[in-house]
């Protein structure tokens, strides 16, 4: 696995302890020596770790005093460079989800390509594919089938996945520490596979709207999923662009 800058290192287990309640919302962080001296680490260091920190919006810092805690929650504070992210949560976390299957497996080289995994120990081991329904409406109507793969790299944490529902980056930020820095979106329109199609029970179009997102930190590819929508009608995406210069 690729190895990481010492202060995103201080920056993950900071984190982590934020959303774990050690460092409660309103509290102060350890002061930069004291952050020195426990990981043995340079005072530039460990100020890149806490200016991340800030920059995630979990944390304020004044000069001449510690760092105070003021947000414990990444989906408050994650950012997405396209202006629909907000929306996309919304849905996300507003309608059900239906665990299918979940399974270790191996990535060919296509879908290493398609995951954007550029290879060593992440490309050789297994990842886990979850495939789940997402539902909508009070008869639990399936609207789009998932196909997440999830890294090795959260291993320990593949067998409570099948409990949880997306957006599932959220749980891994906070079982983990680790800060999803941005997501790649790819948006296609394809008829769907004979599995697919079964399992979206078989609807009177194969048409479907498949968005790929790659979620990413540090420039590796922690999750990845495969967004099978219905076609035509039953799914639109919107999104808004400006003129530059335009209010």
């Amino acid at each position: 696995m690729p190895k990481i800058a010492r202060y995103q290192e201080i920056h993950e287990v900071i984190r982590k302890r934020i959303f774990d309640g050690d460092y409660p919302v309103n509290s102060n962080l350890p002061s930069e020596a004291m952050l020195c001296r426990e990981f043995s680490a340079s005072r530039f260091t460990v100020r890149e770790a806490l200016r991340r920190l800030q920059a995630d919006g979990l944390a304020e810092r004044k000069q001449g005093s510690c760092g105070k805690v003021i947000r414990a929650d990444p989906t408050d504070v994650f950012v997405q460079s396209f202006e629909t992210a907000n929306e996309l949560l919304r849905f996300a976390l507003g309608s059900g989800y239906e665990c299918l299957s979940s399974e270790a497996v191996n990535l060919s080289p296509g879908m290493l390509t398609k995951l954007d995994v550029k290879g060593g120990e992440e490309a050789e081991r297994k990842w886990l594919l979850q495939r789940g329904l997402r539902l909508q409406g009070s008869g639990n109507d399936p609207i789009a089938l998932i196909e997440t793969y999830i890294s090795p790299e959260f291993e320990d944490l593949w067998e409570t996945m099948a409990t949880r529902k997306p957006p599932f980056y959220v749980y891994l930020e906070k079982a983990k520490g680790v800060a999803v820095t941005n997501i790649e979106q790819e948006i296609q329109a394809l008829t769907m596979p004979p599995d697919i199609y079964a399992a979206l029970g078989k609807p009177s179009s194969n048409l479907s709207l498949r968005i790929l997102r790659r979620y990413k930190y540090d420039q590796r590819t922690l999750l990845a999923s495969f967004n099978w929508h219905l076609g035509e009608d039953n799914f639109i995406f919107l999104s808004k662009l400006k003129q530059k210069g335009q209010s």
